[in-house]
């Protein structure tokens, strides 16, 4: 007998279809360099789960660009078990993919913190769509 089919999905976001729907290398902070600018030139957002540091992203020829790039740090001290933190990191990216029309040309680097192991998927999701309005707010110059 085939299993009942669930009614509600607890994954909080709506999956597009679409080409933006990936996250290729040129949405991604690569390089130390990239984090180094980022944690030095940074205007931060934060709550009890996520600290979020954010610097405008700048082109080889030091023109702001549109496109929003994205870093992850998970340290064992969120999770010792690497399963926790890469559905963390899943879920950072797959909100921030959601998101990142309206981030523009930021580069972000998302450092988790020790209770974002513990928290539910909706609380995270929510968690990240209000630092994401708080680091355009903060960083975007008008």
């Amino acid at each position: 007998m085939p299993a009942a089919p669930r009614a509600v999905s607890a994954w909080p976001f709506e999956y597009l279809a679409t080409p933006d729907a990936t996250f290729p290398k040129y949405c991604r902070l690569t390089g130390a360099e990239e984090y180094s600018r980022v944690f030095k030139n940074r205007c931060n957002a934060g709550d009890a789960l996520f600290v979020c540091y954010a610097a405008p992203k700048v082109s080889e020829q030091t023109r702001p660009t549109e496109q929003a790039r994205l870093g992850l740090a998970v340290s064992r001290k969120v999770s010792p078990r690497a399963v926790v933190r890469n559905r963390i990191k899943r879920l950072i990216r797959e909100s921030f993919r959601q998101s990142k029309q309206k981030l523009g040309g930021l580069d972000i680097v998302i450092v988790a913190r020790p209770q974002a192991s513990k928290a539910d998927v909706t609380d995270m999701g929510k968690s990240l769509q209000i630092l994401w309005g708080l680091l355009v707010k903060k960083c975007k110059k008008p």
